[in-house]
């Protein structure tokens, strides 16, 4: 299927300002289109190898200098985030030394994406909302310039960085937050509240689904309601699926479809379709804890249903022994 991309955001200011320095990887962020008139959203994996050219036409001398493939690339809402240089292919500075122009092209499932897009020295992007159109920032020095314009910021001045900082935030603000039941099932042992975490990266890092995840779990020591970033960014599950538009709708008692995945877009299965939660609706604790998730013996802890979308999706009244296998949803932070 025939597939556009547009980039949303290809670095922060800290990346761009580094790769003036040459480091060995980049990090990417762009969002595939399906190529239609109403331009949704990719969704799914796909394979996609990226390259770095000395031209911007595949017709002609342009000489390929770098290149990486990424296999397996989940899609949120056609969103997708990969560190350049970090799959086997470093960015070495000496392959780039007396090229004053660079373009990276995408080939997406076989499909080379056009045009190539423009890179210059330190690149990242932003979409133009009204027509969609893709626009690309440069640095050369301490000015920095954008596409399609004569204007040209001095970024010696630390004013000049805290806004332009505060527009890369606001740009990160509008991508959702990703959501899973994990693949695994695990018993109440989890090595309390950290280890519930630490559980949650694994499987998000072994998914390459980026960004930093906690366990929707609760005991004395803390709750979602006192442990998760709160905002107004919607959560998604990795399907691009919306369960919450924002932390309020996430904890009103119902969501908008059931935490139904796991990490890997499939479907989530346990026994007796239950997560370990120890945690109501709002994100507060509720009943007991496996002692603090530190025990698979003697005691209980409160459970959910991923089946569910009322509030039995996080606590259906139950305290169930601790050394049953439940999963255990994961939240993007």
């Amino acid at each position: 299927m025939t597939r556009s991309i547009l980039t949303v955001a290809l670095s922060l200011i800290v990346a761009c300002v580094a790769f003036a320095q040459t480091p060995t990887t980049l990090n990417y962020q762009g969002r595939l289109l399906q190529n239609t008139s109403d331009q949704d959203a990719a969704t799914g994996t796909v394979d996609i190898r990226f390259s770095i050219w000395t031209g911007p036409s595949t017709e002609g001398t342009a000489t390929e200098l770098w290149n990486e493939t990424w296999t397996g690339v989940t899609l949120s809402n056609g969103i997708f985030s990969v560190l350049l240089g970090s799959n086997g292919t470093p960015l070495d500075p000496a392959d780039f030394q007396g090229d004053d122009s660079l373009y990276l092209e995408l080939e997406v499932d076989g499909e080379t994406l056009s045009p190539r897009q423009q890179l210059g020295s330190a690149p990242f992007a932003f979409v133009d909302e009204p027509e969609n159109e893709l626009q690309t920032l440069s640095l050369t020095d301490d000015q920095l310039s954008l596409s399609g314009s004569d204007d040209v910021v001095d970024l010696s001045s630390a004013a000049v960085i805290t806004d332009l900082l505060a527009e890369i935030d606001a740009l990160y603000a509008r991508l959702p937050r990703l959501v899973f039941a994990s693949s695994v099932s695990t018993t109440g042992d989890l090595g309390g509240l950290d280890g519930g975490d630490a559980f949650c990266q694994g499987l998000a890092d072994a998914a390459g689904l980026g960004g930093t995840y906690k366990a929707w779990l609760s005991d004395p020591n803390g709750s979602p309601s006192t442990r998760f970033t709160q905002d107004d960014r919607a959560f998604e599950l990795v399907d691009g699926t919306q369960i919450a538009a924002d932390w309020d709708d996430l904890i009103d008692g119902t969501l908008d479809a059931a935490i139904s995945l796991d990490e890997n877009g499939d479907a989530a299965s346990s026994n007796n379709g239950r997560v370990w939660t120890g945690t109501t609706f709002a994100g507060e604790r509720v009943g007991n804890s496996c002692a603090e998730w530190s025990t698979d013996t003697g005691v209980s802890a409160g459970v959910g249903e991923y089946s569910e979308t009322d509030n039995a999706w996080t606590y259906d009244g139950l305290g169930l022994t601790c050394n049953e296998s439940y999963l255990i949803y994961c939240f993007q932070q």
